[in-house]
């Protein structure tokens, strides 16, 4: 039945063919890629999907379509590939909502809908849709072969060099700087980034900063400072108030000072600024009154905030041994090519600062590689019975809708996280950071909830992470507390 029906649209090869020139037609738009067996020349296979623009076809033309553009109509062949394709889903919220069609080899395929009106027959027909369904999981499922009309998926296959592709900007990342905050602009050797989204308490802002390997902004003289106010009214929109680095002085109340002294500026303050209302604003901020005009404000009210990366400032130096009073390590064990050490944190902090406090000992809080990764600590953790709960963990969503990534790497999970509730889908918007909670049932198993990045305080684990040859061993111990 499918070759009858392939031979039905015959003619498109050569409509398209004519123009198609191997390049790829205006209405096919690239989605994102795929890498998978590496050899030990260093080559990797890497394949490149195109999803149609806004044309439909029946499977059998959309087939044919995909081979006269040089390509071919994806072919879903591992669970992997098919979890690869769920990631970039998830990062583009619309991406698979609707039928598409592909190619299936060795997947399970979805039982069909009886109740459906194209589904009759289907199911023994050889070709196939993949369609985004519960949590972000797509479903591999049968289709008539020359039945409706839907989008579909090609994909375009080469051998490229590992090297080259793992060094250069994927499409299964995302740019956590960018992601979390606004470049806005940049003076001599400094580049702001403006948080519009996360607000945080000005006396958590610094280390948030040094998270990302920045500091809180502190105009070093006047012509900073009017140059910082100038590149934020171009984001008027998106800002009511700033908090930038300032502290009203122990010794005289009208002076302000930071870490090097005295501001080096004059600042322009709102009307009736500064008051010190009730006697507890001891920090500032640039509040939007069309031109930013400072104010006062406390030191622990939630307020947005710009940090800044001085291109000219050398990178921390790394402590060369963990401090036994802030973490203890927990086990350790094998995964792939990688040799990962457990620590978990001897006091509790909140998201950003564990963050912090890992980067400083040069390593990263805990992200899971791979859903095996995922499964052996969350499986070793039960055998710790006096660990704090719940655990921060590297993993949130931040500046996306629904992405889960990597804080240290961003690169997006291409696994499905186990939550520790139902209706984890629906947590709140501010909610984009994430524990490891143990549950209170007999088996005390580990699964993730999502928690502000700010200001909830839990214990937390780091990791670090150690490339290892293929003839080490096999690795997986408790290390000595």
């Amino acid at each position: 039945m499918r070759m009858q029906a392939l031979c039905l649209v015959t003619f498109l090869i050569c409509l398209i063919a004519i123009n198609a020139n191997q390049s790829v037609p205006s209405f096919l738009k690239f989605i994102g890629s795929y890498k998978y067996n590496t050899t030990d020349d260093g080559k990797i296979t890497l394949k490149r999907y195109y999803s149609s623009h806004r044309i439909t076809y029946k499977w059998t033309e959309a087939f044919m379509v995909c081979k006269s553009s040089g390509m071919r109509m994806a072919l879903i062949e591992t669970d992997d590939e098919l979890n690869n394709l769920a990631a970039m889903g998830r990062q583009n919220g619309k991406l698979f909502e609707d039928k598409v069609f592909v190619d299936g080899y060795n997947l399970t395929v979805a039982e069909y809908d009886p109740d459906s009106d194209d589904s009759d027959g289907s199911e023994n027909e050889p070709c196939y849709s993949m369609q985004k369904y519960r949590r972000g999981k797509l479903e591999i499922r049968h289709e008539k072969c020359n039945g409706k009309l839907n989008k579909f998926l090609c994909e375009r296959t080469e051998i490229v060099d590992r090297y080259y592709e793992e060094n250069r900007p994927g499409d299964d990342k995302i740019d956590v700087r960018a992601t979390f905050f606004t470049y806005i602009g940049s003076f001599e050797t400094k580049k702001y980034y403006a948080s519009f989204e996360l607000k945080a308490q000005s006396n958590n802002v610094p280390k948030i900063c040094q998270s990302f390997g920045m500091q809180m902004v502190s105009p070093i003289n006047q012509s900073e400072y009017d140059y910082l106010g100038s590149v934020l009214q171009k984001f008027n929109d998106e800002w009511n108030s700033v908090s930038i680095a300032g502290y009203r002085s122990d010794e005289k109340e009208s002076e302000w000072v930071t870490s090097d002294g005295q501001l080096n500026y004059e600042m322009v303050w709102n009307r009736g600024e500064p008051n010190n209302h009730n006697g507890a604003e001891n920090c500032v901020a640039l509040k939007n009154m069309g031109l930013p005009k400072m104010n006062d404000i406390p030191c622990d009210f939630d307020f947005q905030f710009v940090c800044e990366y001085d291109e000219s400032l050398s990178d921390v130096k790394v402590p060369s041994q963990i401090d036994p009073m802030f973490l203890k390590p927990l086990t350790s064990y094998k995964i792939g090519s990688t040799q990962k050490e457990i620590f978990v944190s001897l006091f509790d902090v909140d998201w950003t600062t564990a963050n912090l406090v890992c980067r400083n000992y040069g390593m990263e809080l805990y992200t899971p590689s791979s859903s095996t990764d995922d499964e052996t600590l969350r499986k070793k953790l039960i055998e710790f019975a006096d660990l704090s709960n719940p655990l921060h963990v590297g993993i949130t969503s931040t500046g996306t809708e629904d992405v889960w990534y990597s804080f240290h790497t961003g690169k997006i999970l291409d696994f499905d996280l186990e939550w520790a509730f139902k209706y984890a889908n629906y947590y709140p918007s501010s909610d984009s950071c994430v524990t490891l909670r143990k549950a209170s049932d007999a088996a005390l198993r580990y699964s993730y909830d999502s928690v502000t990045c700010t200001n909830i305080m839990y214990n937390f684990i780091c990791q670090k992470v150690v490339e290892v040859t293929e003839d080490e061993p096999n690795i997986t111990s408790t290390l000595p507390a």
